[in-house]
């Protein structure tokens, strides 16, 4: 909790329903958006709607996505996967043994075809995954855990909402140097900005000039720190 704010000042946080919440998005039969969700369960949230977002529309939107990703929790071990992101939410079916269990984050589906021995990946997949875990890139829960964790949401000021909210700004309207940012340094869009830094802590440190005089790596070096850069400004990341 925040430590200078009275218990009984705090706002009150919004509790829903997990499994009127998954009965919603399970019989959706294309992905859902954030919008439905809210209309659903937060009938007058367009009054918090104005000019710019304030910070009890933030607290609207931080309870949701709470929810949305304590209940893609508790499909861990099922056969379905909750997929969430900045637009889409939509419910998958895991693979049954003996398929492979890839999931595409640009397709927004598994591989699916039969793997040898039973085996979680195919031959492919499981190479990829390798090169990507020797690489440095793995996949991280940060934006999960960050919804997750209730006290983000009393820590919230108008402060941080209005420097979160640059940061949206920013990626709109630089979407496409951003996702391409975001590429170069071998990361999906929308990872944290801990994973950001660490990641191209990484490679300028592999990429350097000075550890190398090929030419490609040079201009490799110079990619990088200008993805960083781009990225640095639209999350606003601090050194």
């Amino acid at each position: 909790m925040c430590e200078n704010i009275p218990i009984e000042n705090l706002p009150k946080f919004p509790v829903i329903d997990i499994s009127e919440l998954y009965s919603i998005i399970k019989n959706k039969t294309n992905p859902i958006v954030e919008t439905d969700l809210l209309s659903h369960f937060f009938p007058n949230y367009r009054e918090f709607l104005n000019d710019t977002i304030g910070i009890e529309m933030f607290r609207i939107h931080f309870s949701l996505y709470h929810h949305l990703y304590k209940l893609q929790r508790e499909l861990y071990n099922t056969n379905e996967r909750l997929y969430i992101d900045l637009i889409y939410i939509f419910l998958v079916q895991i693979p049954e043994k003996g398929f492979c269990n890839f999931y595409d984050e640009n397709l927004h589906n598994y591989c699916n075809i039969a793997t040898q021995n039973d085996k979680k990946y195919c031959e492919y997949h499981l190479k990829e995954i390798n090169k990507d875990i020797s690489c440095g890139s793995v996949n991280n829960a940060d934006i999960g855990s960050y919804y997750l964790d209730i006290n983000n949401y009393f820590k919230m000021d108008d402060v941080q909402l209005k420097r979160t909210l640059k940061g949206m700004h920013n990626f709109i309207y630089n979407q496409n140097d951003i996702e391409k940012s975001y590429d170069i340094l071998g990361l999906n869009i929308g990872e944290s900005i801990n994973r950001v830094k660490s990641r191209y802590k990484y490679l300028i440190m592999q990429f350097h000039p000075d550890k190398s005089d090929i030419p490609d790596n040079n201009k490799r070096f110079l990619e990088i720190q200008n993805a960083y850069s781009i990225l640095k400004d639209a999350l606003s990341i601090d050194e």
